[in-house]
């Protein structure tokens, strides 16, 4: 009996099962987020509340687009990956914020039935679970067996690092420092969350990317940045008035 060697496959079936499942985290997630809690208002009356930051609205669809250029164009498969990594993970963040939230608004709302938020709460577990697998399978599409061995680990360009260090610890810091709403322990957890480390993983991993994956997830931290500070100022400026 001939035995049939191993072949290349006429199409990346590993990078479209990939591209696949971030795109339907993407949609699960979104679909999860979408479900509102029940909390009282006036008397006799309820209202609905969603415990997310609307820049989320903005990222899911973004994770979805990066995920379907990964199975449907495997030649951009690496700053695909990126930034969908980079979106993935703040997916994950505004899932585990969202978790501390709920639980936040049934203190303040004596009125919330248990019911209604181990329901919100298992959704709001759900987004952060989508954006953990969405983030580690765009993680495994970046990994390439060094040739040189463990020499090729070194970074391309360091300063990226410590960059990325800054980013991390330094943003959630000075959140934490400047922002008198809320305690500064809780305030440095969200914005670890949100934006700290995944805006600091984005540009860490430009650090041992070629030129179009550098690009990528610097474009990817510079727009998620963007479209986070636009809502901040809107945010002021609605309190404001």
């Amino acid at each position: 009996m001939a035995i049939r060697e191993d072949v290349p496959a006429a199409r990346p079936v590993t990078t479209v099962v990939a591209g696949v499942v971030v795109t339907a985290c993407a949609v699960v997630a979104g679909a999860a987020a979408a479900v509102p809690g029940w909390v009282p208002g006036e008397p006799g009356e309820w209202d609905l509340l969603w415990e997310y930051f609307w820049v989320l609205w903005l990222l899911l669809p973004g994770l979805a687009a990066a995920g379907f250029v990964v199975a449907a164009r495997p030649q951009w498969r690496r700053p695909a990956a990126v930034i969908a990594m980079v979106l993935a993970a703040q997916v994950c963040g505004h899932g585990l914020v969202a978790v501390r939230d709920w639980f936040n608004t049934a203190g303040a709302s004596a009125g919330m039935r248990q019911t209604d938020l181990a329901w919100v709460v298992g959704l709001a577990a759900v987004v952060a679970i989508c954006g953990t697998v969405a983030g580690c399978v765009a993680t495994a599409l970046l990994w390439r067996e060094p040739v040189d061995g463990w020499r090729a680990l070194r970074p391309r360009k360091p300063a990226y690092l410590t960059a990325a260090l800054v980013v991390a610890l330094g943003l959630p810091v000075a959140l934490a420092w400047f922002t008198w709403d809320f305690s500064p322990v809780t305030m440095f957890g969200q914005a670890g969350l949100l934006y700290g480390l995944p805006w600091g993983a984005g540009i860490a991993a430009a650090a041992w990317l070629g030129r179009r994956g550098r690009t990528a997830a610097l474009t990817a931290v510079a727009v998620s940045a963007l479209l986070v500070g636009v809502e901040y100022a809107v945010r002021t400026l609605t309190l404001s008035w």
